[in-house]
């Protein structure tokens, strides 16, 4: 038999909450994992006492599609990610998505329409969306058009038409940027990261620690 050690385990297990989450819907939030940094594009923020707290400051940021924050023994580091890559491991810390917002209604072939469904608002169908594993973008009519209060929930949202009286939007899921067992990572030793973690100006490589 073989033995499994505790990384092993921990690898196995975040792997199967991510897999019922694919299931389940889009999931937009993950801890002990943080999305690589580029410092060139990226924006580092100190001081962010909280996840929240950095997944406001994304949503305030113009072009910001993800987050990551960390707990270091000092200080607390804010990462705000313009162009969403890989995640790994790391110590103390929490990444997310934010929703993109659409400047118009998703439109396109209608095999890429995966639900209709009747809302007061649009936080209403965001969450619908949400709730399903093949949605990734949606468009909310309000009660002036034809469309009246109607929810269209897509499975992409590649083309784009004008539209005053609806309000879209777009996710990225997290299990879709998560390696596969099949998958390598872009990196093979933690040499190999676009950052070094004794410095602060990365997030860190070290093994998670246990959740608490």
């Amino acid at each position: 038999l073989h033995v499994l050690n505790m990384s092993n385990v921990a690898i196995l297990v975040t792997a199967l909450c991510l897999w019922i989450s694919s299931t389940d819907g889009c999931d937009t939030a993950i801890g002990r994992y943080a999305w690589q940094f580029d410092d060139s594009t990226d924006i580092l923020k100190t001081g962010i006492e909280s996840g929240e707290l950095c997944q406001a400051e994304c949503e305030a940021t113009s072009g910001c599609l993800g987050f990551t924050w960390e707990h270091q023994q000092f200080i607390d580091l804010c990462f705000l990610i313009k162009e969403l890559r890989y995640l790994h491991e790391c110590d103390a810390c929490e990444s997310g998505t934010v929703k993109e917002k659409i400047n118009g209604g998703c439109a396109g072939i209608s095999d890429h329409i995966v639900g209709e469904e009747t809302t007061s608002s649009s936080q209403e169908c965001m969450n619908i969306c949400l709730s399903k594993y093949d949605c990734n973008s949606y468009t909310w009519f309000n009660e002036t058009t034809m469309f009246r209060n109607t929810c269209f929930l897509f499975s992409s949202c590649d083309e784009v038409e004008a539209c005053t009286s609806c309000e879209s939007g777009r996710f990225a899921c997290i299990f879709d940027y998560f390696p596969s067992s099949s998958t390598s990572w872009p990196w093979s030793t933690t040499s190999d990261y676009p950052w070094d973690s004794t410095t602060a100006i990365g997030p860190t490589t070290s093994y998670p620690r246990s959740s608490t």
